[in-house]
């Protein structure tokens, strides 16, 4: 059996497992931490274990030793495992398998492999009452587990605070602020904002920003969008797009994913 053969048979039978055994009105609802960059305050239900995958295609246009050259990264599978391990606190691992082209002359032009491991939790700090919002904070570590040229050398902290204000039935605000210190061990303030719009019970789409704060490098700002689709209580697709405005070199991305929650 090929690779793509194998990818296809075992994302069918994780979709037949996380079919709803139980009657609507006991299943939560399924909250992912993509489409986009902005997380979620919302841990996931205790006892529950949620797969959230996708594909990603990144060309930033860098200028590095004063020649212009393309960076072409593919994610060709990211992958974010989230467990509830009680009702307000979940844990999380997260890694992926990158290929990374470039044109720059001073580097391999080819570099592929696992592009590291973060290991984290999210922990609900207090819901929603008025003008307070859903609030959360994401406390995660990345270890420089697999390609050295991918990932560095250096454990990176990252603490992040999530939170969320639903405005109605249909539009809902949510924003994330933290910071992390990179393979330099340089501090980055990163930060965004996202609108999501209910367009039907199981379609929604969404408009983002998000940038980066650092001593080392120009301010970075990002727009992006795209949309969910939720297949089944417990299976969603999603897709979403984005271009860099500002910062020290342009670029945009795409991605295409999936998420998978299997129930207790």
């Amino acid at each position: 059996m090929t690779r793509l053969g194998l990818a296809l048979t075992v994302i069918v039978m994780l979709i037949r497992t996380a079919s709803p055994t139980r009657a609507d009105t006991e299943i939560p609802p399924l909250i992912a931490d993509r489409p986009g960059i902005t997380d979620t305050p919302q841990p996931m239900p205790k006892g529950y274990l949620q797969i959230e995958s996708g594909f990603s295609y990144n060309v930033d246009r860098v200028l590095g030793n004063r020649i212009e050259f393309d960076d072409v990264s593919i994610d060709i599978i990211g992958l974010l495992f989230r467990y509830g391990l009680t009702e307000a606190v979940e844990l999380r691992l997260g890694s992926g398998f990158t290929r990374d082209r470039s044109d720059d002359p001073y580097f391999d032009p080819v570099i592929s492999g696992i592009n590291g491991l973060t290991l984290g939790t999210k922990i609900r700090l207090f819901t929603e009452n008025g003008a307070r919002p859903n609030a959360g904070l994401v406390l995660s570590m990345f270890a420089p587990v697999g390609n050295d040229e991918l990932t560095g050398d250096k454990i990176q902290p990252r603490l992040e605070f999530a939170a969320s204000n639903t405005l109605s039935n249909t539009v809902q605000i949510g924003y994330n602020l933290g910071g992390t210190w990179d393979a330099a061990s340089e501090f980055v303030c990163f930060y965004s904002g996202a609108a999501n719009f209910v367009l039907t019970n199981s379609v929604s789409v969404f408009a983002e920003f998000f940038g980066e704060l650092a001593q080392a490098y120009k301010p970075m700002v990002t727009a992006d969008g795209g949309v969910a689709w939720v297949l089944r209580h417990n299976v969603q697709l999603d897709g979403f797009g984005g271009y860099v405005l500002a910062g020290a070199q342009d670029g945009w991305f795409a991605s295409v994913g999936l998420t998978l929650r299997i129930p207790r």
